[in-house]
């Protein structure tokens, strides 16, 4: 079994949460060609 890991964003990563998260909205706005679930 390999070994557990676990990642976290740097204080400074964590600014980019707001794109991230407009990026998303946009990705489910758009979605209509796909259907897929994003």
């Amino acid at each position: 079994m390999p070994p557990k890991v676990e990642y976290s964003l740097s204080e400074k990563g964590k600014e980019l949460l707001p794109v991230f998260e407009l990026m998303q909205k946009w990705g489910e706005e758009n979605n209509i060609e796909q259907k897929v679930q994003l």
